[in-house]
């Protein structure tokens, strides 16, 4: 027709259509951001000495496997 599809005629339609792409676009962000900040923000991991000892006995396992 003559008419192309494109920006809606109607003013409400057509402010709906241009900002919800630019508020989802600041939502995913802000999300990502809070993501990031709380990743930053863990403690780290403290591995007690009767888990340290028990991987140890599991490496050396390994190794004397390996060896043959």
């Amino acid at each position: 027709g003559e008419r192309v599809v494109g920006t809606p005629q109607d003013p409400v339609l057509r402010n709906l259509s241009l900002i919800t792409p630019w508020v989802i676009a600041l939502l995913v962000a802000a999300g990502g951001l809070l993501a990031i900040f709380s990743w930053r923000r863990r403690p780290e991991v403290i591995v007690s000495e009767g888990e340290e000892a028990q991987r140890s006995e599991f490496h050396d396992m390994l190794e004397r496997d390996l060896t043959g």
